[in-house]
């Protein structure tokens, strides 16, 4: 089954910064170790809100929002998907980097997969 862990914004990464050399070394070596396990599924990192827009649909019609977007704590600057027997272990209670952050994790559901998906 798959899991979705979704890494929230923070001031720094709504400002363009990229994060410290030690905390890319530590994404990048999870997600080495989430591909050498056969776990890694997908990972990447997305660019602030002022690159982004937002589609709503209301009564059939479709209006197109520009960002930057001033929810940032309900923004995603990244996100990584596991292949795993089950989220909680021994991937899922484990996040890419030690910098203050919150990540959460969620169950896919797949609509072209088996059922068990």
């Amino acid at each position: 089954m798959r899991f979705a862990m979704l890494v929230k914004t923070t001031a720094s990464s709504e400002a363009g910064e990229m994060p410290g050399e030690e905390s890319l070394a530590e994404v990048v070596a999870y997600h080495e170790k989430l591909a050498r396990a056969g776990a890694l599924y997908d990972a990447s990192g997305f660019h602030p809100t002022r690159e982004a827009w937002r589609i709503r649909y209301s009564r059939g019609t479709r209006t197109v929002v520009d960002g930057p977007f001033e929810e940032s704590d309900e923004q995603v600057a990244g996100y990584t998907i596991i292949d795993v027997a089950s989220g909680r272990r021994p991937w899922g209670g484990r996040c890419a980097s030690r910098a203050p952050r919150t990540a959460r994790t969620r169950k896919a559901r797949s609509r072209f997969a088996s059922s068990s998906s």
